[in-house]
């Protein structure tokens, strides 16, 4: 907890001439629990204080005897360890929790600052497959975390909605779609076509010469080239808008790729006159040997522009529109080289915001079981995914609380909630290997687990009834395990804030889960009753009970979870 550790830094800050933020970053995590709470090494001291680490130690250590703050702070070897006191965490943290309520952990350090962020980003005419969940759930947990550490964020989905893709579905609608399928199936009649393209390629293969064709004419302007792009465009957006709201995800703006496609050229003549070009077999690029990056290319030699040149633009238009402090492109890692090129593009060309630009990479998402997919081969499509996990969780619904009132809405938080809180809880940069058995489990490191969590105690609440909190006595909350819960909940805004640096929502989902495990022991110590006889005590250890879920259920707000009051 940053309070805490200030406190220790303003103690001891008066002997050494290190400054107080490098003083803070010393802390560590104790190897072993029985060794305290927080640890501070003294050796970096040991120069300027002319003393032997272990010397320090126990010096310091005398000066914290007494403090209420501590239960004790012991000198072991060259480490100060300090162990906390339960009834003065409690007395500092229960009341703050319950006081700031779901504001809980939010933050100051992004006022007045704008983060644009640039996730989900699925290619119209193909329906969101499920592999397009890392970058969507990735990028609205991250947007709501600095949301709440004070930032305006701007959520961009940068549709993919322009390029010789277009092309080739202009010839396969022309030549094999249908009016009626297509207002029947929709979107995938659009994917059906798409897919048979490229099956009749391998025989055909001028076909891609025609499709090459198609979309230069959509770069011209072409009415009845554009005409098809748009009715492409519209159905489209109309499946995502169905998907995103399943998921409660909102974006501020559907900026396409097609927004910039009357502004390449003088992009291109910008990138020309401050950097230089080059051309390269009929291919306009930008020689990037000296920064030891293959050429950014701009324009095909079939006058084509290329994503660089798109992406260049967009940047340049964000930071006109935005003003913004950081620029987050959150795309899987295999696109690192490409956002290294064009980044490395907007720098030289002077920029000085472009090094605000991020590329926030992930792991990719692989599949154990593929059996959710009805045709072998088949792209799995995320509203697949969603639906059969929602029926997992009605199933399970059913038989843990069949006199539940709203099954379906439960099941409804419980499905969707697991197939984020599955991507979610992992290290934003490992891969990730989906498993149905994992992620709509009881047990372990799910977003079930959590919301069960946070249901328990809320019926409990509700049996208890009204609770009296000027009763509370933190004296009471002595108990290792309610210490344990103490310490998480008040390390919460410090996860918090570090999450929102980092950009790693699973910073914020493994908390919730170490949370969950804390209090489930409480549960567990022999005799031990929330709703006790002894009206303080109730209303004590009540109070325990509601900061936890305070906390529970703003940590699944953030990540995009909604939180059941029953299960």
């Amino acid at each position: 907890m940053k309070a805490i550790r200030s406190e220790i830094v303003d103690e001891l800050k008066r002997d050494v001439s290190f400054p107080a933020e490098r003083f803070m970053t010393l802390f560590k995590q104790p190897d072993i629990a029985e060794r305290g709470d927080l640890a501070l090494p003294c050796f970096p001291f040991a120069k300027e204080l002319k003393r032997k680490p272990d010397e320090i130690a126990r010096d310091w250590a005398a000066r914290f005897a007494g403090k209420p703050l501590f239960a004790k702070v012991e000198a072991e070897g060259p480490f100060l360890n300090f162990t906390f006191s339960g009834p003065e965490l409690a007395r500092r943290i229960v009341p703050a929790t319950l006081a700031a309520g779901e504001a809980y952990g939010n933050g100051a350090e992004g006022r007045g600052k704008t983060v644009v962020l640039d996730f989900s980003s699925p290619n119209i005419a193909k329906p969101i497959a499920f592999h397009h969940i890392r970058s969507t759930v990735i990028g609205n947990a991250i947007a709501n975390l600095h949301e709440a550490r004070g930032w305006k964020a701007v959520r961009i989905n940068y549709l993919g909605d322009w390029g010789t893709q277009f092309g080739k579905l202009i010839v396969a609608y022309k030549r094999w779609g249908d009016e009626q399928e297509l207002r029947r199936k929709e979107i995938r009649h659009l994917l059906d076509v798409y897919v048979r393209f490229h099956k009749e390629v391998e025989t055909q293969p001028e076909l891609e010469d025609e499709a090459r064709q198609w979309f230069v004419r959509m770069e011209q302007g072409d009415e009845e080239a554009l005409a098809l792009w748009r009715l492409f465009y519209d159905i489209s957006l109309k499946e995502f808008g169905r998907i995103y709201d399943r998921l409660k995800i909102r974006f501020d703006h559907f900026d396409g790729e097609s927004l910039y496609r009357d502004r390449l050229d003088e992009v291109i003549r910008l990138v020309d006159e401050k950097v230089g070009t080059t051309v390269s077999e009929g291919a306009v690029i930008v020689d990037l040997t000296d920064a030891k990056l293959p050429p950014c290319l701009l324009r095909k030699s079939d006058g084509a522009t290329l994503y660089a040149t798109r992406d260049i633009a967009a940047a340049i238009d964000r930071y006109e529109r935005f003003h913004f402090d950081r620029l987050l492109y959150v795309v899987a890692h295999q696109q690192s080289l490409h956002f290294s090129q064009f980044f490395k593009v907007l720098e030289r060309m002077g920029y000085p915001w472009a090094k605000s630009l991020e590329h926030i990479a992930f792991g990719m998402l692989g599949l154990k079981d593929r059996t959710m997919s009805t045709r072998k081969g088949e792209v799995i499509f995320l509203d697949e995914v969603l639906d059969k996990s929602v029926a997992l969780a009605l199933d399970a619904v059913r038989e843990k609380n069949a006199e539940l009132a709203d099954k379906e809405g439960v099941a409804a938080m419980v499905g969707v909630g697991a197939i984020v809180f599955g991507d979610l809880v992992n290290r934003r940069t490992n891969d990730v290997t989906f498993e149905w058995e994992r992620i709509l489990s009881f047990q372990g490191e799910t977003g079930v687990y959590v919301q069960y969590g946070y249901a328990r105690s809320r019926s409990m609440h509700r049996k208890a009834g009204a609770l009296d909190r000027s009763l509370f006595d933190p004296a009471l909350l002595d108990r290792a395990e309610e210490r344990d819960v103490l310490k998480l909940i008040g390390e919460f805004p410090d996860r918090l804030e570090y999450a929102c640096e980092a950009c790693d929502p699973s910073v914020v989902a493994r908390h919730l889960v170490e949370l969950c495990r804390a209090f489930n022991r409480v549960y567990t110590i022999e005799g031990y009753r929330f709703l006790a006889e002894d009206a303080a005590l109730r209303a004590t250890r009540l109070m325990l009970a509601e900061a936890t879920t305070i906390v529970l259920k703003r940590g699944l707000s953030l990540l995009g979870l909604e939180a059941p009051e029953e299960m």
